[in-house]
């Protein structure tokens, strides 16, 4: 489905049995009919119902491929499929870092191969994973840049393997070189690892940015986990982001708010919020870890088995 609230993904129907203006955005309609040199009916396309069977299953087969064209492509050339994991929160000081770092690490402790970007614009990563290479995203951005030679290649050399097992890239040299980094660049990046069919997760981590970039991180994501904090001002932003959400999937025709789910950090047992329970699901709790360092909460958090769920 497009969107939980769209049931149909492809309509076929007779031209007269169905009322387009009543059908949710984003769906396929064909029409099908008894004349073979009949390609469409008012701008809708049209199939013949008297032909082979195996004909009829390939025109189909090619509406599928069309609307999936425009989708983002996750699949490698050998059909392998990248699961991509958003972890973002409202705003920053939520523990975003954190929980991401939790669950790749979750991740490859059950021998998947994972890699974890940050988007952060002060990432702090050398703080959970190490390497001794003087490689880091700045690389990456270049190579982006550049358009030069293989960019997977080159991104390959630059990535490294952390003794968790997760691969990563060592923060940029300078806060600044974020900036240089566009959506552009980010999908290009993202759908050039996914094609490469060597990791089979990705967990991306970032504050939510409310424009381009932001939407399609969320839109790229096959999961959303939102990081947040109880209290009137955690309740609040989180409301804001969830009508931001709410916006992008109605103008886009996207289904964000089915792939989110809330994860509360630094609360003491269960919150009871009734409008943002109906609004998303919940993962979990988090509780407040004192006289801890973040290596020592990420052990914590992957211990609570949070993460399972998504493998």
């Amino acid at each position: 489905n497009r969107k939980e609230t769209a049931k149909l993904d492809l309509v076929l129907a007779e031209s007269n049995t169905v009322t387009l203006d009543k059908l949710p955005a984003g769906v396929t309609v064909a029409f099908l009919v008894e004349e073979r040199d009949l390609e469409a009916i008012n701008g809708i396309r049209a199939i013949c119902k008297y032909q082979k069977h195996e004909a009829l299953i390939k025109q189909i087969l090619e509406m599928c491929l069309e609307k999936e064209s425009i989708q983002y492509t996750k699949k490698n050339v050998l059909g392998k499929v990248t699961k991509v994991m958003y972890v973002t929160s409202p705003s920053g000081g939520k523990g975003t870092t954190t929980v991401a770092v939790a669950a790749a690490k979750t991740f490859a402790s059950t021998g998947k191969k994972v890699l974890y970007i940050s988007f952060e614009k002060n990432a702090a990563t050398e703080i959970f994973f190490h390497s001794d290479a003087e490689n880091n995203f700045t690389d990456v951005i270049y190579s982006l840049k550049s358009k030069k030679g293989n960019l997977i290649s080159r991104i390959e050399t630059i990535v490294q393997q952390d003794i968790s097992g997760v691969y990563f890239f060592n923060a940029c040299r300078s806060v600044l070189d974020m900036n240089e980094l566009t959506y552009e660049d980010v999908r290009i990046m993202l759908q050039d690892i996914c094609s490469l069919g060597s990791y089979e997760y990705i967990v991306m981590d970032s504050v939510l940015e409310y424009n381009d970039n932001g939407f399609f991180l969320c839109d790229y994501a096959d999961d959303i986990v939102v990081v947040t904090s109880a209290g009137d001002m955690g309740r609040e932003k989180l409301s804001r982001m969830g009508l931001a959400l709410k916006i992008w999937d109605q103008e886009k025709d996207s289904r964000l708010i089915s792939k989110v789910s809330l994860l509360y950090n630094h609360v003491n047992g269960e919150i009871e919020d009734a409008e943002m329970a109906n609004t998303f699901k919940v993962a979990g709790y988090i509780p407040e870890y004192a006289d801890t360092n973040e290596s020592q909460i990420v052990q914590s958090i992957i211990e609570m088995t949070l993460f399972e769920k998504y493998i």
